[in-house]
């Protein structure tokens, strides 16, 4: 008994004598190695093949980088950006992990650019040039519009973020590339030529893809702690708008929701004909009620950049100075809820279309990620 009594003491002390994961990692950045070819070509008649990856068994996986580059040709009248456009070159982004959740990220290329852009930092949007500059770097992003007979280049940059942020909460949500058990999964599907261009002046679109990996060091894992066992999930559903004033999204009872937004699609465009929006739990308490103005408002403040025509935010995970960057306190745990009804009030003097009027949502939340244990057989 006192054999066993001192080992587990001595087993105990070790475990709690382990250093924080922050003390023993560091980042790193380096390209995601790919045998196969990274180019492709749109045009009216065809879209290439979905564009898969594996992600390399190094590290934690932090962040994925999508850089493409190309060049479209026209014809001579003036290229007009569609709805969407240039974003929705990628129709679809997709990291998926074999860890028992389907995705862990998965939106349009444009909720990329509006929605998770602005979660990444403050001040940031892809298309926009920082702080001092009025000119965003072509090495960034370019997209110029003209009717010529030479072919335009242009640059379009997608963030995708695993983990939670990189500040006090950057452990969470990383994911263990060099667990034998665990692969992850990059799909990056492509949009036609109306998703950029909605003049059908652009006759065809070739480019390539470079991809950066984001990681950060396992350190001795006899010495140092590993980040928590969670899993970051930034997911988008799209239903149809059927009516003037409230349009409700139930929003579906996974894991603890961080962040929340949503946009309008009126005939075919996006639009701000909005009174405003407010969510519902249980049926009956509303937390927050936001006129459209206000909740621009509080867009502008929180993220430091304009708003986007069409694009509405709530943000429950801004406690501490920056974005994306708190504790969570605000946060909601949807499993506790029976019912959570996120609604959308269009105005009364909105002009609907036809099959062409959506309210597409993003979501950003944690779950625990649940280990799957061996089948117990008992014995005859």
């Amino acid at each position: 008994m006192g054999t066993t009594a001192t080992a587990t003491r001595s087993s105990s002390k070790a475990a709690q004598q382990k250093r924080p994961f922050r003390k023993g990692t560091r980042i790193r950045r380096n390209p995601i190695p790919f045998t196969g070819s990274t180019a492709f070509t749109i045009s009216s008649t065809s879209a290439p093949a979905p564009f898969s990856v594996n992600l390399p068994n190094v590290g934690m996986v932090s962040r994925i980088i999508v850089h493409i580059t190309g060049t479209y040709a026209s014809n001579s009248t003036t290229p007009v950006l569609a709805d969407k456009g240039p974003w929705n070159l990628l129709k679809q982004i997709q990291f998926s992990a074999n860890l028992g959740y389907a995705q862990i990220y998965n939106t349009s290329g444009f909720s990329n650019f509006a929605v998770v852009g602005k979660w990444l930092n403050y001040g940031y949007l892809g298309n926009k040039a920082g702080v001092g500059d009025t000119t965003p770097n072509v090495d960034f992003y370019s997209f110029p519009l003209a009717a010529s007979a030479t072919a335009q280049a242009f640059t379009l940059s997608y963030a995708i973020p695993i983990n939670l942020n990189y500040g006090m909460n950057f452990e969470m949500g990383l994911i263990n590339m060099q667990s034998p058990e665990i692969q992850g999964y990059l799909q990056l599907n492509f949009g036609s030529l109306t998703d950029v261009d909605s003049a059908s002046a652009i006759t065809s679109i070739t480019g390539s893809i470079d991809l950066q990996y984001e990681f950060m060091d396992i350190g001795p894992t006899r010495m140092f702690s590993l980040p928590p066992n969670v899993v970051v999930r930034i997911l988008e559903d799209n239903q149809p708008i059927g009516q003037t004033g409230d349009n409700n999204y139930q929003v579906p009872r996974m894991g603890t929701v961080l962040q929340i937004a949503q946009i309008v699609t009126l005939n075919g465009a996006r639009s701000d004909q909005v009174d405003g929006s407010y969510y519902r739990f249980n049926q009956g308490t509303v937390p927050e009620q936001w006129d459209r103005i206000t909740q621009v408002w509080f867009e502008r403040w929180l993220y430091g950049t304009n708003h986007t025509t069409g694009v509405f935010f709530f943000d429950w995970f801004c406690g501490f100075y920056g974005v994306s960057n708190g504790d969570l306190r605000d946060a909601v745990n949807s499993e506790r809820i029976a019912t959570w009804n996120q609604y959308m009030t269009v105005s009364s003097g909105a002009t609907l279309g036809s099959n062409n009027n959506t309210l597409t949502t993003v979501r950003r939340l944690v779950q625990p990620l649940v280990t799957v244990q061996p089948q117990q057989v008992n014995a005859a």
